[in-house]
């Protein structure tokens, strides 16, 4: 389906200026603080050199040119570059992995001045770092795999219980089910945990690569007596910090997302190098242009008029299959209305999808002259409104639109639509029952006005038309030209219905017996579930700051707020603490012997200068035993610190991994207490999805998210606090840059947090909707750059006015030290990507509380009455004794039953078996002495006895 933007993006119109820093967004941004929130409608179009249909068709060429040159052994990744170009790698993911090493070779050039061959230490470790990545990628995907499996059959297990919701309840088996998903959600908890604790061990080996590589290299130097002064440990922090960002974090986000998509590419060659299927073109035009004969048979006369000439010795999916269809002959004209009847799983259906050439046939002819549609049994529509999904991409034809409308009878449904046509359906919308969905999608096959229609429900006479119609609804078959029995997966008899009647007994007891099954079926009455329950939760949807209770509880679902506060506070700050602590202590060591080796450098002896006094008239004996001293306490330091690490990163990993354990297993307890009212009024999908992506989202990004934001936040606090206690006068800039973040913050978090919203509502639509995802992640990737651009403006100006108010300092008071000095540069020059990215994680922290949000508010779900209330009555042990329901189909049975079982609520009057009112018992009492057997059957994945005894309180024997 086209999706098309009435905004066209600014980007090609503005001026250099304002493409270059990314100024045409500002109107974007106020709009989203203005509205509250943005809408798809509100966002700019996609560039056309983005659009999907140019991309594919590049793809599409550079791909069939690709399968010509090596027909043996293809290559999509140069397809790729083909279609995208070679800038992909010039400014793409390479371009990290191309700067990595240029940065090592200026950082060894630099270093190599001070230090010699110490600097390849530093080198080595990182490289170590680089190269042991693999290792822990393979380990990781490992039990990522592991995490998914137990996932899937999590989500399969719910997905089945939500869908038999009704037999659940009936049957009372809420207690069971919710102990067999805590026990695989604990299995899930517990490879959970396990990867988490691998990821930590990784992450101290890459967050302790500026203390350990420190450790290294003065360890060395002081070993051999070599020559370290302040200087040596400015520029050795600077170029180390920058050195762990670039190779030893960014560089291992590229290799990683470069594997990945080697893997990736490698699935999606071998997907395109599957056989193609032989489809009928036929499906995307009413045209007899496109005739396309599925057997290839060549015709030197084609038929300007609608035909079906089937001639079908055998068919079946796959070669030497079990099942096949065979020796099935006709044909059918304009105006023929073809009924095919058989018992259930004879190939009625099967036959159908041969014909639309969905299953291949080996031996025999096909031939279909003319457009055609096909109708599946199983009625289908999509989150849009029901014109939409009528015309299904077609141009709007009014008239031809209301006589649909008119012969599907949609417009009695119409009339009590609140919308009418324009009312919107599906997952985001209003739920249809069976009746009304069957009708849209019967429309949507006559609005195609196609020649041929192959029908897997009942449909009235189509004038003028080729009707193939699978159906079990004998009262058509008077009216058809020709009747097909399928017994066996072969066609057994073929006539109309006088000519099948008298002669054969067969066919009128096959009719008895299809009218028997009908008569059993319960028809569904025609209905509209709710239309507004499902508008007001679209609106309830809407994306919205979080508020601060969601925290709290998210909290104390983890260890509790109290002590969750603490902890965060305690351990955070301490480690901190150290690592400046650690990082004061090796510059102050690096001062001090600088003043040993350079005695030129002591000019005068003042009460400042006592120390450098005692420091130049020690002894070798006393140098030696001091300086042992600093550095054994520097190794104790680190010690501390890198446990420190550990010890933050396990605890803020456990307490999110626990607060979604909590919140899952207390979330799918209300869902499973819930009146079945809910899940009429809910899709099966929409309640999945807090158990698939808002799980995922609790579970997987959340806990880092977190994590990286407190590790940040806590490196800015005590970053600012320390270079405002080496010189008071920078909180000032501290004050200046801390307002322009917050400004910069304020300006872009709102937008930023409804396209990722948009991102989640697009993808879900994606394969229709390409571009609407593609214009919202192009729109994030260059919002993305527009805040980082300012808040590098923001931190150049800060580490500016830090440098001059040192200067000024220095030259105003002598006891702003060289050590001070060197911290303040040091650590303000930090500040630069830790200011954004602190910024940057609070608003995806945001972001992904958004999902803990929608999880509490289904933990607040109205419940069931509960079964520790006190009632008036307990059942007898033979209670109820007798009791029938009789009624004619559609007469209302099944309704009532759901009132017995106390499925709905009983505005009025009562309900009492045995001189018992039903309200007056438990509810799990009344339900556990009722016996149902349900119309539609149901089976749960897993053994017989599972389904059969949920509970295990029988033996084999009793079973």
């Amino acid at each position: 389906m086209p999706s098309s933007s009435n905004n066209p993006n600014p980007l090609l119109q503005v001026n250099h200026f304002s493409r270059f820093f990314h100024c045409w967004l500002s109107p974007l941004m106020t709009k989203s603080r203005k509205q509250g929130t943005l809408h798809l409608d509100d966002l700019y179009g996609v560039p056309d050199y983005l659009k999907s249909t140019l991309l594919t068709n590049k793809l599409e060429e550079n791909w069939l040119d690709e399968i010509k040159r090596c027909p043996r052994n293809p290559n999509l990744i140069r397809a790729t570059l083909r279609t995208m170009g070679w800038k992909l790698i010039l400014l793409g993911l390479l371009l990290i992995s191309l700067v990595a090493p240029l940065q090592i070779i200026a950082v060894v050039f630099l270093l190599w001045h001070f230090v010699n061959y110490v600097t390849f230490i530093a080198i080595g470790y990182m490289l170590l770092l680089v190269l042991i990545q693999p290792l822990f990628s393979r380990l990781f995907l490992y039990l990522r795999t592991e995490v998914l499996k137990i996932i899937d059959e999590r989500v399969k297990i719910i997905s089945e219980i939500i869908k038999s919701m009704r037999i659940v309840k009936m049957y009372c088996w809420e207690s069971a089910f919710k102990r067999k998903i805590r026990h695989v959600r604990t299995r899930e908890m517990i490879k959970t945990t396990i990867f988490r604790m691998c990821t930590c061990i990784e992450m101290i080996l890459s967050q302790n690569y500026v203390s350990i590589t420190f450790l290294m290299m003065y360890g060395t130097m002081w070993l051999f007596d070599m020559k370290f002064d302040t200087r040596v440990f400015t520029l050795s922090y600077v170029l180390l910090s920058y050195t762990h960002q670039s190779c030893v974090n960014y560089f291992n986000f590229a290799i990683r997302d470069l594997l990945n998509y080697v893997v990736a590419q490698k699935r999606i060659r071998i997907f395109l190098l599957f056989d193609e299927s032989e489809r009928d073109i036929r499906l995307l035009s009413t045209s007899f242009n496109n005739i396309v004969e599925i057997d290839k048979i060549d015709e030197n006369l084609v038929k300007q008029t609608s035909e079906v000439i089937c001639n079908l010795k055998q068919a079946q999916w796959e070669k030497n299959e079990k099942f096949s269809l065979k020796n099935i002959i006709f044909d059918a004209h304009p105006g023929d209305l073809i009924c095919i009847i058989g018992p259930v799983g004879f190939g009625k259906s099967s036959l159908l999808q041969t014909l639309t050439g969905e299953i291949t046939y080996f031996d025999g002819k096909i031939r279909l002259y003319g457009s055609f549609c096909y109708v599946p049994q199983e009625s289908w529509i999509f989150s849009s409104s029901v014109k939409n999904n009528i015309l299904f991409g077609k141009k709007y034809n009014s008239k031809l639109f209301q006589r649909v409308a008119r012969a599907t009878a949609l417009d009695t449904d119409f009339v009590q639509l609140s919308h009418g046509e324009n009312i919107l359906v599906g997952d985001q919308g209003v739920m249809l029952s069976g009746g009304p969905k069957a009708r849209v999608n019967m429309a949507r096959a006559l609005y195609r006005d196609a020649d041929i229609y192959l029908l897997d429900d009942p449909l009235s006479a189509v004038d003028a038309k080729i009707c193939i119609l699978v159906t079990h609804q004998i009262q058509f078959l008077q009216d058809a030209t020709k009747i097909i029995v399928l017994d066996n997966d072969e066609m057994a008899q073929m006539g109309t219905y006088k000519e099948l009647l008298i002669p054969s007994p067969s066919f009128a007891q096959l009719l008895e017996d299809i009218n028997q099954h009908e008569q059993e079926q319960q028809q569904q009455p025609v209905s509209l579930l709710n239309q507004q329950s499902m508008i007001d939760s679209i609106n309830s949807e809407k994306d919205r700051t979080v508020k601060w209770n969601v925290y709290v509880l998210y909290l104390r679902s983890g260890v509790g707020v109290i002590l969750g506060f603490l902890l965060i506070i305690i351990i955070f700050t301490t480690q901190q603490s150290i690592a400046i602590f650690s990082n004061w202590w090796l510059a102050a060591w690096s001062n001090d012997e600088s003043r040993r080796h350079y005695e030129n450098s002591i000019n005068c002896m003042t009460v400042q200068d006592k120390k450098i006094d005692r420091l130049y008239r020690m002894n070798d004996i006393e140098s030696s035993t001091y300086r042992y001293r600093r550095f054994y306490i520097f190794c104790v330091l680190v010690f501390i610190l890198c446990f420190l690490i550990f010890l933050r990163t396990v605890i803020s990993q456990l307490i999110c991994l626990n607060a979604g354990r909590v919140l899952h297993n207390k979330m799918f307890k209300q869902i499973i207490r819930c009146p079945i009212s809910f899940f009429d009024t809910n899709s099966v999908g929409r309640i999945l999805n807090r158990f698939t992506s808002d799980i995922a989202a609790m579970d997987e990004s959340l806990p880092m998210t977190v994590f990286d934001f407190l590790v940040s936040l806590s490196q800015v606090l005590d970053t600012i606090v320390l270079v405002i206690f080496l010189n008071p006068w920078s909180f000032i800039p501290a004050i200046i840059a801390a307002s322009g973040m917050l400004f910069v913050r304020y300006r872009f978090a709102p937008c930023s947090r409804d396209l990722k919203r948009l991102v989640g509502t697009t993808r879900k639509e994606f394969h229709y909707h390409l571009d609407n995802n593609t214009r919202v992640n192009y729109l994030i990737a260059t919002l993305n750059r527009w805040s980082a651009m300012r808040f590098d403006w923001v931190s150049i100006i800060f580490i500016a006015l830090i440098i001059v108010l040192a200067i000024i300092v220095r030259i105003s008071q002598q006891q702003f030290s060289a050590v001070e000095i060197a911290l303040t540069l040091t650590y303000s020059l930090n500040l630069m990507g830790l200011f954004q990215w602190t910024i940057r994680q609070s608003v995806e922290v945001e972001t992904q509380m958004t999902s803990v949000e929608r999880i509490l508010e289904y933990c607040s779900l109205e419940q069931e009455p509960s079964n520790q209330l006190s009632f008036k009555y307990r059942s007898p042990a033979n209670w109820p004794s007798q009791g029938r329901i009789i009624g004619r189909t559609g007469a209302g049975k099944s309704s009532f039953i759901q009132i017995l079982f106390r499925m709905g609520t009983l505005v009025d009057g009562h309900i009492i078996i045995n001189n018992i009112d039903i309200v007056t018992i438990e509810l799990d009492d009344i339900r556990r002495r009722i016996s149902i057997i349900p119309q539609d059957p149901v089976l749960f994945t897993g053994t017989m006895r599972s389904n059969l005894d949920p509970f295990g309180l029988y033996s084999d024997a009793e079973i």
